[in-house]
């Protein structure tokens, strides 16, 4: 299991018992799956949870542990699904998916309902449960120029000068970004999959990432897509 699940994992049972926005929710715990859109998979931030109104619910506590406890290699083996991340409320387990490989092509209803029945078995008994689908590959991420390779950690930084982070000491879009375990570099042009070793220092790409970038600068993040628009 990876630092940054085990992180996201740990985060999501410390904040258990925050009361969710019920907009767009089904009521009564009815298992839902949301389809999140790529503008709001960028942009969302988690709010931090004011006072909490209810303590949280000892079975899915427990349910909650059953699932992150499993081995994700065993969804991503499985059914080709990677978790990218778990939370819990009070009445609800929130889960966050992506698809591993083929990740542009979306989730079929049967293949949601898979991995929702594999959830549940892990737990033991079904329980509420929302499946939130991250997709890709949309508008990009950023779009910029390369301006460094770092050979040894497998990353480059890309910069875009025409996106600024403030207006009194102006600083170029910055990201560090390297290649997830199924991320690819392809040629806008050809369309055809590039070598990592095919990047170069002054080449203009347009990045998709996979939603979590650390809040430093430059940023960082693991790209799931690296499109180089001028060869």
């Amino acid at each position: 299991m990876s630092p940054w699940f085990k992180l996201l994992l740990a985060a999501g049972v410390w904040l258990a018992g925050w009361q969710a926005e019920e907009n767009g929710r089904e009521e009564g715990g009815t298992p839902a799956t949301t389809i999140q859109p790529e503008e709001q998979q960028k942009s969302a931030v988690r709010k931090w949870p004011g006072p909490r109104t209810a303590q949280p619910d000892a079975r899915l506590t427990r349910a909650m542990q059953s699932v992150t406890e499993e081995a994700v290699e065993a969804y991503k083996e499985t059914h080709g699904v990677v978790l990218m991340s778990a939370g819990q409320s009070a009445d609800r387990i929130e889960i966050k998916v992506r698809r591993f490989g083929d990740f542009e092509r979306p989730f079929t209803e049967e293949e949601l309902q898979a991995v929702r029945s594999a959830l549940y078995e892990a737990a033991g008994e079904p329980f509420p449960l929302e499946i939130i689908v991250f997709g890709c590959c949309g508008k990009p991420s950023l779009t910029g120029k390369i301006t460094e390779i770092d050979e040894q950690a497998k990353r480059v930084l890309i910069v875009d000068e025409h996106q600024t982070l403030t207006t009194g000491n102006p600083m170029p879009m910055a990201i560090w970004a390297r290649l997830e375990e199924d991320g690819r570099v392809v040629g806008e042009k050809s369309g055809r999959t590039m070598e990592w070793a095919e990047l170069r220092v002054g080449q203009r790409v347009s990045l998709w990432h996979n939603g979590m970038v650390a809040a430093s600068y430059p940023g960082r993040t693991s790209a799931l897509k690296l499109e180089v628009t001028e060869e």
